[in-house]
């Protein structure tokens, strides 16, 4: 079961659909763009530019053309960068905190960061780098919205034998939707620490965890316990 809002061909289901896996596509949320947004001809007014998400780079949509300089957290938003030809000059591990100090270590230090981010994101980053003196704009780019409870609940109702989580937010969408408590044996796959964060939060610590915070590392090691408690 894939909970990360995509197309029934989206990037986090193909990587599961390849190695074998049926899969059900019921997102517990859905990202929707604001009209004040910024655009990309804006990012240039910033020495760099910090993504947090792929869902922020897809609603911004910068482009190989701007000057600004990029950091991403996590391979995940790095590769929706590289698809719109521009290549990361950082790329975070696992946390927007993270990436946030490693913009502060910089040699010479930014003088002015943009932060397009969702209206939900904490103000870790923002605290982080203003801490730092740096200054910093963080303008709301997207909403989470909860996706549509009838459609997680009958996924559920399947009994598939995992569901994925790719963001918090997404595990804060299953357990709003009342999916909690329709569960039996699932196993829980999550995409990375900060995932796996939530759901101890949340829910329950995950069965599974990619090796790193990839869709493709994701369904390769579910694919791999998957076969390996079954055998």
């Amino acid at each position: 079961m894939i909970t990360r809002p995509e197309p029934n061909d989206g990037p986090l289901g193909s990587a599961f659909v390849d190695l074998g896996f049926d899969v059900v596509w019921a997102p517990t949320i859905q990202v929707e763009r604001v009209s004040s947004r910024p655009n990309a001809e804006r990012l240039d007014q910033y020495d760099w530019a910090l993504w947090t998400s792929a869902a922020a780079v897809d609603a911004v949509k910068p482009n190989s053309t701007l000057r600004v300089k990029h950091a991403a957290v996590g391979p995940s938003t790095a590769q929706a960068l590289n698809e719109r030809g521009i290549e990361a000059e950082i790329v975070g591990d696992s946390t927007s905190a993270e990436l946030a100090t490693m913009i502060t270590k910089l040699d010479p230090k930014p003088h002015r960061v943009i932060y397009p981010r969702s209206a939900l994101a904490k103000q870790v980053v923002v605290e982080t780098l203003e801490s730092a003196d740096i200054a910093v704009d963080a303008p709301v780019a997207y909403t989470i919205e909860d996706g549509p409870a009838a459609a997680v609940l009958a996924a559920i109702e399947l009994h598939v034998d995992v569901v994925t989580f790719a963001s918090p937010s997404a595990v804060a969408g299953f357990v709003r939707a009342g999916a909690a408590g329709r569960l039996t044996n699932e196993l829980f796959a999550s995409l990375g620490p900060t995932t796996t964060a939530a759901l101890r939060d949340m829910l329950r610590s995950p069965d599974i965890e990619g090796d790193t915070p990839t869709f493709a590392s994701l369904a390769l090691t579910t694919r791999a316990y998957v076969d390996r408690t079954r055998s």
